[in-house]
């Protein structure tokens, strides 16, 4: 018998061999046998790869902005973090929501979360939308029921909570306000049913309840004029204010300088853009305060990339805090990732092409043309980091 048929013949063999393979090979691969298809489908195989798959960011995908046209639908660009890709011109990807039943191209995305991405269509004339759990590498989706209307409810929120190391399932929680108060109902994919949680004195402007980021068994807001913000607690099922420590932000610290609030892999992150820097905050493992994690000066960026920033508008104004603001305009930062072998990245858009830069060893690289507006006429208002994984929805 050959090594071949040895290997084909033992299971605990093939099955150690799959789960170093990323998730989308595998979905080929179940095309292989009937054999193959059970093990890659089966609940425990999918844990385990989970769970022994490097926690690193594959994607992220933008939500584009063009004030010139509202009517369009939504447009979506998927950029690539693997190396291995084609990068030369990132696409937008008008099939990247293909399975939407009802009206294709309507489907817009709420949140990213561990590999599934909470999405919605808009139905108009009733108080909600279609709300779906949508995971790209399967091409599954779930339809998530209509939660029961509590009294005369103003708006809903709605937000994921999935965390696969500790539960197959996943749970979407809704946020209804009606008469300065919210009531908190919480989806679980386990039972398919609704439940209510709490009834709290809350009022709906009190945070953007629009961006939920899911992080350390909690749903998180951010941030409130006076820096507080809010967490909806898994376990406790009720919201809870978190207060925002100062310092380590600074003393004249403005909500309106922030550009970005997320989660990867396992650290709650926001940028702050505090003239004429960059500046990344991380969140202790027990809330109790921000630590200033990197920095990135802007006149690094304009330096590095003189051919898309105009670097005489720096020079000729004399490194004024103005004509940064100038060019700050058409730097978006998109996201902090985490690079294997790497260290951290922070991932940029600046006119036509998305760069990073790596903290570790404080050299820059480009990751991709763009063929997109320039940010001038067009932002990224919205980005999700997205990794791929086999869960099920």
């Amino acid at each position: 018998m050959s090594s071949a048929d040895v290997i084909g013949g033992n299971d605990d063999i093939i099955m150690e061999i799959l789960l170093h393979l990323p998730a989308k090979s595998l979905i080929k691969f179940k095309l292989v046998s009937r054999k193959w298809l059970n093990l890659i489908s089966d609940p425990n195989f999918v844990l385990r790869h989970y769970r022994q798959s490097p926690k690193t960011v594959s994607a992220i995908i933008l939500s584009c902005f063009m004030p010139l046209d509202f009517e369009a639908p939504q447009t979506y660009m998927y950029v690539s973090l693997d190396e291995n890709q084609n990068q030369n011109s990132i696409q937008s990807r008008a099939d990247f929501f293909s399975f939407d039943p009802s009206a294709p191209g309507s489907i817009m995305i709420s949140q990213s979360c561990n590999g599934l991405l909470l999405c919605y269509s808009e139905n108009y004339g009733l108080p909600t939308g279609t709300y779906y759990i949508f995971n790209p590498v399967t091409n599954k989706f779930s339809i998530i029921p209509e939660p029961i209307c509590h009294g005369n409810s103003m708006i809903n929120y709605f937000s994921l909570a999935y965390e696969p190391t500790i539960s197959p399932f996943y749970q979407v929680v809704c946020l209804q306000f009606y008469n300065s108060s919210c009531e908190s109902l919480v989806y679980s994919s386990e039972t398919e049913t609704w439940k209510d949680s709490k009834n709290q004195e809350l009022e709906f402007f009190s945070a953007d309840f629009h961006d939920g980021v899911y992080w350390n068994g909690g749903i998180h807001w951010l941030l409130t004029s006076d820096g507080t913000s809010f967490r909806f607690d898994i376990q406790q099922e009720t919201i809870l204010k978190v207060p925002m420590p100062r310092p380590p932000l600074a003393e004249n610290w403005n909500p309106h300088n922030l550009r970005h609030f997320m989660e990867c892999q396992g650290h709650l992150f926001l940028i702050d853009f505090d003239c004429p820097e960059y500046v990344i905050y991380e969140m202790e493992n027990d809330r109790s305060k921000w630590l200033v994690k990197h920095r990135l000066d802007i006149n690094l960026i304009v330096t590095a990339f003189p051919d898309r920033l105009d670097i005489n508008l720096i020079r000729n104004r004399g490194n004024s805090c103005n004509s940064v603001l100038e060019l700050e305009k058409l730097i978006s930062p998109v996201s902090l990732v985490e690079v294997e072998n790497e260290g951290p990245s922070l991932v940029m858009y600046i006119p036509g092409r998305f760069i990073s830069y790596g903290f570790k060893d404080n050299t820059f690289k480009t990751i991709g043309e763009a063929k997109f507006y320039e940010s001038r006429l067009g932002k990224w208002y919205h980005t999700f980091n997205y990794m791929e994984t086999l869960s099920y929805v």
